[in-house]
């Protein structure tokens, strides 16, 4: 019997969702959705897996718009599948560190893509992604190291994508005393739930509450960018400023379809240890609503309102000197402020 065009990708896909799919009856439900489609000939006229691709990047969405389902196509022969939640088991290479998905991140300077210190002595770390901890972990502190004397931190996440859980939890760190219990992620594929805590110990020096911290948002703050921003928000240490972000709260895991198809399939859902609920679907409403565009420009508002209006002796010419680049950047950004009744 000759093989249906793309019967084998498919079946994999389709067995892929029963298995691993976070939610047992959703992931019946999507399975049998693709399934149908399948069946009555929809991917018959599709011209080649890269099409394919993005006819099911869009199908994966119709029961309940999980914006991590996807199937991405690679033009080069992907490896083979680690099992999800088995990474610890694989053989130890000191010489690939990095699964392929992320052996470009350098080329991303490991997700930072600006640390600056705005007028007024306020820090800025601009983060893309959270790229892989064993990799990303000497940037971000070096950056930590270079903004450890500023007054205020804005994070700006606008464009973050997401990425590795524990770089989220390393950069949270730096912001807490202590260890904290933060979240608690429920995994399908091992049917176990494990807790996610700040680290007793990092590199360098924290950046503790006497200071605050502003995180910016977008539509497009996603996935692991949104577990950082709602947790921190959570736990009181941050404010957030921009707009609502894109509610992808479910941790995801690639399994091969073929040799240039690789699904994206959510394997776990996390829940927030304060607020008891995730993001998935809603996101983290900011603490200060405004356009995206804007939102840098309030957070340095915000911070320098609150180092002005600190009673610092400005004595020596430095201090004196800040003191005085603070209250010119303020008077600037106050008419922004106030037109959000801030």
């Amino acid at each position: 019997m000759t093989a249906v065009k793309y019967q084998s990708q498919i079946e994999t896909l389709v067995e892929q969702l029963r298995k691993n799919y976070v939610f047992p009856a959703v992931g019946e439900q999507i399975a049998q959705y693709i399934q149908s489609r399948f069946d009555a000939g929809a991917y018959e006229d599709v011209a080649d897996e890269e099409a394919l691709a993005k006819v099911l990047a869009v199908d994966l969405l119709h029961v309940n718009d999980d914006k991590h389902l996807d199937v991405i196509f690679s033009p080069d022969v992907l490896a083979a599948d680690v099992p999800p939640r088995q990474e610890e088991s694989q053989p130890l290479d000191e010489e690939d560190v990095l699964s392929p998905m992320w052996q470009c991140s350098d080329q991303m300077g490991q997700g930072i893509s600006k640390v600056e210190i705005l007028k007024g002595n306020v820090g800025v770390l601009a983060l893309r992604g959270f790229l892989p901890l064993v990799s990303s972990g000497p940037m971000i502190t070096a950056a930590f190291t270079l903004l450890a004397g500023t007054a205020a931190l804005i994070i700006d996440l606008r464009s973050n994508f997401g990425g590795d859980g524990d770089a989220g939890d390393f950069v949270l760190s730096y912001l807490t005393p202590r260890s904290v219990h933060t979240n608690d992620t429920y995994w399908r594929p091992s049917d176990a739930t494990e807790p996610s805590h700040t680290l007793t110990y990092v590199p360098g020096t924290r950046y503790l509450a006497k200071r605050p911290v502003y995180v910016l948002t977008s539509e497009k703050t996603f996935s692991c960018a949104e577990k950082f921003s709602g947790t921190a928000q959570a736990i009181g240490r941050v404010t957030v400023v921009g707009e609502n972000t894109g509610g992808g709260g479910h941790p995801c895991h690639g399994f091969r379809l073929s040799d240039h198809l690789q699904a994206m399939i959510s394997i776990g859902v996390t829940t927030n240890r304060v607020t008891k609920k995730g993001w998935e679907g809603v996101g983290v409403k900011p603490d200060v609503a405004c356009a995206p565009e804007s939102a840098l420009d309030v957070a340095h508002g915000l911070a320098l309102r609150h180092i002005v209006g600190k009673d610092v002796k400005a004595e020596a010419m430095i201090a004196h000197m800040v003191a005085k680049d603070a209250k010119a950047e303020l008077e600037k950004l106050e008419v922004q402020l106030q037109a959000l009744n801030l």
